[in-house]
């Protein structure tokens, strides 16, 4: 049974909420780590014209990775700001952008006349207090999937709006932001099925978008061709099963973290969702959501249990999937299904949010103990051959360095060993 409020309560507990987030999104920033601090240092030591520079990034890849949109603006924000500065700004910018979406959502919702501003609210709070929120806000790296999502929210808000030509600019540029864009096809065919886009609109909307994603994958594939060795994406056929499996049992905790317990608890929350959608074509448009997601991250949703991991920022692939799924279970789902929701969502991101918390204190205090060193004209050599890395500007370096002074575990353990630095 939902909560009669007035309507003027309404904005003081959206304010509410987005403090409280935003209060929690400010502690976590305790210190830049990994390719936050790669990408910096690239920008740092960049001598060109910061604009010509940018405008190379749509000409080449960075790393392996075509997504220019979002690589060219963060390295124009971190030519312009200070080291110490960027990396801060750089994550309010990911949090803003997840703020945006989240707006654009609701109120895409209340122009089609979806649910009540009760469940309008919870929308917005599971977006924001998701576990692939937390990690976006808190990393910001995770550029790609922050601003693809605000740029896919704000072409959906358009097309709510009756418009063709402003969703297509929007999910055109959203293909030069991150692959998983693409899931916008499956979302723009179920929304023509809830009649939310006239005929006339959808066949405009998807068509001029499959070409403009095309002319994407087309320039994405001659500089990282799709599916081989240099592709993030290795779309590995024999994982369909096992990533489809992660996928339905951990989409609502967004962390592969847990075992069996959680993965089944996760299980029967999907099936859970599916029994509230009304209508079996609406329950299988869904289904093509999740199985459309689970191609474009084959072989990426791995468990893991150690703390020194690239899956510590696993939540960010949940992201887009996740804000989609919640679009549309809020077309077509029972409104009991967001209050349900709450709990595995929230307690997802508690989970994430304390682990990527205590991920950055281990680089903090190795960022303090190379200052250390530093001032001794000693640059600090840590063993770990796992995640090797070289920072000149702090003066430290971890790699294989077995008679090394330090050595980190998996756990994150920073241990002195009697031995000397090299």
């Amino acid at each position: 049974m939902n909560i009669a409020l007035p309507m003027r309560v309404m904005p003081w507990l959206y304010g509410i909420f987005v403090s409280a987030w935003l209060i929690a999104v400010l502690a976590l920033m305790q210190a830049d780590v990994w390719d936050e601090t790669r990408f910096l240092l690239f920008a740092s030591t960049s001598t060109e014209n910061p604009f010509f520079t940018a405008l190379a990034l749509w000409l080449q890849p960075l790393e392996n990775i075509y997504r220019p949109l979002p690589i060219s603006v963060a390295f124009l924000i971190a030519q312009l700001l200070s080291f110490d500065w960027a990396w801060p700004v750089l994550r309010l910018v990911n949090a803003g952008l997840l703020l945006g979406s989240a707006a654009c959502l609701v109120s895409t919702l209340r122009a089609w006349q979806v649910g009540n501003r009760w469940q309008h609210l919870q929308v917005f709070c599971l977006l924001l207090a998701s576990g692939s929120a937390v990690i976006t806000a808190g990393w910001y790296a995770n550029i790609f999937d922050a601003m693809a999502l605000a740029l896919l929210m704000l072409g959906i808000w358009f097309s709510s709006r009756q418009s063709i030509v402003l969703p297509v600019l929007c999910f055109s540029l959203a293909f030069f932001c991150k692959e998983t864009s693409l899931l916008i096809f499956p979302v723009l065919i179920a929304l023509r099925f809830a009649q939310k886009l006239k005929p006339m609109q959808f066949n405009w909307i998807f068509g001029l978008s499959v070409l403009t994603a095309i002319a994407y994958l087309a320039l994405r594939h001659y500089f990282v061709p799709i599916g081989s060795q240099q592709d993030i994406h290795h779309l590995d056929l024999a994982s369909v099963g096992s990533t489809l499996y992660y996928w339905l049992s951990t989409l609502w905790w967004q962390h592969t973290q847990g075992g069996w317990p959680v993965f089944g608890l996760g299980l029967m929350c999907s099936a859970c969702v599916l029994v509230t959608i009304k209508g079996w074509l609406a329950r299988l448009l869904v289904v093509v959501l999740w199985l459309s997601a689970s191609i474009l991250y084959l072989s990426m949703l791995i468990p893991y249990d150690t703390l020194l991991s690239h899956l510590n920022f696993i939540g960010r692939l949940y992201l887009i999937p996740f804000v989609f799924t919640l679009l549309l279970l809020a077309l077509w789902a029972k409104p009991i299904v967001f209050k349900v929701l709450l709990i595995p969502v929230f307690s997802g991101a508690v989970v994430t949010y304390y682990t990527h918390y205590h991920f950055q204190l281990i680089y903090q205090h190795i960022y303090l103990l190379a200052a250390q060193q530093a001032s001794a004209s000693t640059p600090l050599y840590i063993h770990y051959p796992a995640t090797p890395f070289h920072d000149p500007r702090r003066h430290f370096y971890i790699g294989d360095y077995p008679n090394a002074a330090w050595r980190l575990t998996p756990q994150g353990q920073l241990q002195a060993l009697p031995t000397d630095t090299l």
